[in-house]
């Protein structure tokens, strides 16, 4: 029996309540209600035994489905139901007519998807309360100075009151701007975080004539596309479709930035920023050179690209047209106490003017041949005193 909604005929039910459907398989069964054999003596109908219809299952049966098994009921067929109507009041009715433990893998997938769609027409319903709720945006400062909206989405919701201001915004742009999207998240067609996405990224186009053809282009395939994929996909339309793109687009390609940042927990952050080509160039580069160190190093694919970094900076530092800093080849320093390099504590290592590293990594450093230099440190202030200029390898 085929489950899948777009099959209507699912044993012949089209009906649009979940007392509609019980009625019907009262009726299926020779059973009718209104009749003179109604509710107070019920007619019976040939039922299995639940052991003969667990033996029959070759698994145990939970007592509280037995009775939908036995009459010969398809607890899909809610589920079914519920994909066949608009997403609304009824939809968990349906999906939750059966127990879960009831239903087919089809079955529970199927609700499951219904649930997601049944949460994205929440989301739209809740937009157009808030929306309700804050009215009409302020023109001057007297009346924004007056509105306590955002005061009062935020104790209705339970947020800030800065969180309550981004949702009022987006509920207005989905009242005004957005009216396609809103019926798409009341179809379950759209997400609650892709009508963000398309809310936040298209707030600076004021052609409704451009931001319809996004719209058009977008919604057609965004019911099957995760957050990642709906997000190249409105690049896209947007590049596509909105004139001032292309400016925008060159003057951010200037920005270039390369920045490192220590955090407080012995790792660091790298983030570039640039043309989009070149920042491909090197992550493709990074992945290139992790799929060869597969067999070699195995774990997972960022580690191996992290790796693959690294000794790309190895080479630039140690080659034969090595840079220098003041006549002195350029090194990672790590600075820590002779008892802890002896191995007689863990004490915190630091990187002079970056931050600190836990004992162990320096040792994996030592391990893999680093140099060890005798400093003289202040030890309330950390200055660097004197610094014996010969290098020694741990043995």
């Amino acid at each position: 029996m085929d489950k899948f909604p777009g099959n209507k005929g699912v044993w012949g039910l089209n009906l649009s309540s979940l007392s509609g459907i019980i009625e019907r398989m009262f009726e299926a069964f020779g059973f009718n209600p209104d009749g003179p054999d109604g509710p107070e003596e019920p007619q019976d109908f040939p039922r299995l035994s639940d052991d003969e219809f667990a033996e029959m299952m070759n698994e145990p049966l939970p007592a509280e489905y037995a009775h939908y098994q036995a009459c010969g009921a398809d607890p899909d067929v809610f589920v079914v139901q519920a994909a066949e109507a608009r997403p609304g009041a009824q939809t968990l009715s349906l999906v939750q007519a059966a127990p879960i433990g009831a239903l087919s893998e089809t079955g529970r997938s199927l609700a499951l998807q219904q649930l997601e769609k049944l949460s994205s027409h929440i989301e739209a319903v809740k937009a157009q309360f808030t929306a309700a709720i804050a009215g009409p945006a302020s023109t001057t400062p007297e009346a924004k100075r007056d509105d306590y909206s955002p005061m009062e989405v935020a104790a209705a919701t339970g947020c800030s009151v800065y969180g309550a201001d981004r949702k009022i915004a987006f509920a207005r742009d989905l009242e005004t701007r957005l009216v396609a999207p809103l019926a798409a998240m009341h179809d379950g067609r759209i997400t609650f975080l892709q009508a963000r996405e398309l809310s936040e990224a298209t707030r600076h186009i004021t052609d409704l004539h451009i931001l319809r053809d996004i719209e058009s282009g977008l919604l057609k395939y965004a019911h099957r596309q995760d957050l990642s994929k709906f997000r190249r996909s409105l690049t896209r339309w947007i590049a596509k479709k909105d004139p001032a793109w292309a400016a925008t687009a060159e003057a951010a390609r200037r920005e270039v930035s390369v920045t490192h940042h220590a955090n407080d927990d012995g790792t660091g952050e790298l983030h570039i920023h640039g043309p989009l080509e070149t920042t491909a160039l090197i992550d493709l580069a990074a992945a290139a050179r992790a799929q060869q160190m597969s067999s070699e190093l195995g774990g997972p694919v960022a580690e191996r690209k992290l790796a693959a970094l690294r000794d790309w900076a190895d080479s630039v530092l140690s080659g034969p047209d090595a840079p220098t800093r003041h006549g002195l080849p350029i090194r990672v320093q790590l600075v820590a106490q002779e008892s802890t390099v002896r191995g007689e504590d863990d004490a915190p290592v630091e990187i002079p003017g970056v931050g600190m590293i836990p004992a162990s990594a320096m040792r994996w450093a030592l391990a893999d041949g680093a140099e060890i230099h005798a400093l003289l440190v202040n030890a309330e202030t950390g200055h660097l005193k004197a610094i014996d200029p010969t290098g020694y390898q741990v043995p």
